[in-house]
């Protein structure tokens, strides 16, 4: 739960936000998931969680004479807390994996991200092509930088359509953060492999 605000001016967006959410760890998130929530309870949940408290605000600027480029510029206050999966088995019989370790941090975290054609996402299914590259800091007793890329491509042809995701990554750090590794393996990313059997700093 939290509060979120948002104030429109054009093609700028501020946000403010005061939230402590289930957020993503250690897998790239599947490009047709819309994030954690009522997925959960009807299918296999096949991600990792770290149960995050964050305060701060975002810039967001489009051009859309430009391709449709979005920028995205973020300030947090974050507070990452050890997160246990109580629940083995979901209502409609599907299986919960238990969640990775997590160094309990509190952190001053900045993103800069950009975006090429934001509607081609995991949220629309509009054909084309579409990009992402993140650079997010965190400073504190176990400080990181993580680069992260994303691409999609996708088509329709007659009553299919063609999909194309890739994702690159790397985290660097003396000292990094658990829930800052890449994790794969099982369901969802490695099929035939046990539940987050391989891991690291960088993932392709």
């Amino acid at each position: 739960g939290g509060v979120v605000g948002a104030l429109a001016r054009g093609q700028w967006v501020v946000q403010a936000r005061a939230q402590a959410i289930l957020d993503y760890t250690n897998k790239f998130a599947d490009p047709q998931t819309f994030g954690p929530g009522i997925g959960a309870v009807l299918v296999n949940d096949n991600y990792d969680y770290v149960l995050r408290t964050q305060y701060g605000a975002t810039l967001v600027r489009d051009f859309r004479q430009v391709n449709k480029l979005r920028i995205r510029l973020s300030a947090d206050w974050v507070e990452d807390h050890t997160t246990v999966a109580w629940l083995t088995s979901g209502p409609t019989g599907q299986s919960y994996s238990p969640n990775p370790s997590v160094d309990p941090l509190d952190y001053f975290r900045t993103r800069a991200e950009v975006i090429w054609h934001p509607r081609i996402s995991a949220r629309f299914a509009e054909p084309g092509l579409g990009a992402s590259a993140l650079w997010e800091h965190g400073t504190g007793s176990q400080s990181y930088d993580r680069v992260q890329a994303y691409f999609i491509a996708r088509a329709n042809w007659r009553r299919f359509t063609f999909a194309w995701v890739g994702n690159v990554g790397a985290v660097y750090s003396a000292n990094p953060p658990t829930q800052q590794l890449i994790l794969f393996g099982g369901s969802g990313s490695l099929p035939g492999y046990d539940w987050d059997q391989f891991g690291g700093d960088r993932a392709a």
